[in-house]
């Protein structure tokens, strides 16, 4: 089933945005992801102006990832835990949906903490670096928000609404992502 975005009040119909996949990968997953590359980018581009060095965020980052990924999908997993009661299994499926930023940034933090203290250097540099690399990465994420459908506000007959369609039905909302 195809879903769409439209903006009538203020395109006219004339933008309609799908928002199933590209190439197979869903649209968000892809948002998220140039959201991560970018933030490391400027992490790494900047860490000097911050006492660190390029390459100890880029050694950090080796490890964020995937602590960011593991605690951001066990934050969602424990504040929703009647879905995945019954089927502990479905935890695992995280290509159906379901993380959280706030679990994502916990256990980053923990990630850096851990591996500075293993690499004997101050946590303070990178975190400070790291944390306006996050900020480009939620920028991203929160585009990846509008393509997943979701954090969007009330019903509404504003100029601006966001009209979100769905098997021939469709609702018109604030775009809060924005």
């Amino acid at each position: 089933m195809t879903h769409y975005i439209t903006f009538p009040g203020l395109f006219d119909d004339i933008l309609t945005v799908p928002t199933e996949t590209f190439f197979g990968i869903k649209i968000y997953a892809v948002m998220i992801m140039v959201g991560f590359l970018l933030a490391a980018i400027y992490a790494m581009a900047r860490a000097k102006e911050f006492n660190s060095d390029g390459d100890i965020i880029a050694d950090l980052l080796i490890f964020v990832l995937p602590a960011a990924i593991i605690g951001a999908r066990a934050y969602y997993c424990i504040f929703n835990w009647s879905a995945y009661a019954d089927n502990p299994a479905k935890i695992f499926a995280i290509r159906d949906g379901g993380l959280a930023i706030y679990g994502g940034i916990i256990a980053a933090i923990i990630a850096v903490w851990i591996r500075c203290r293993m690499k004997k250097i101050s946590i303070y540099p990178a975190l400070d670096v790291m944390s306006l690399g996050l900020l480009i990465g939620q920028f991203m994420g929160r585009w990846g928000n509008f393509f997943n459908r979701e954090a969007y506000g009330y019903e509404t007959d504003i100029f601006c609404r966001m009209g979100l369609t769905l098997g021939g039905n469709t609702i018109y909302v604030h775009p809060t992502f924005l």
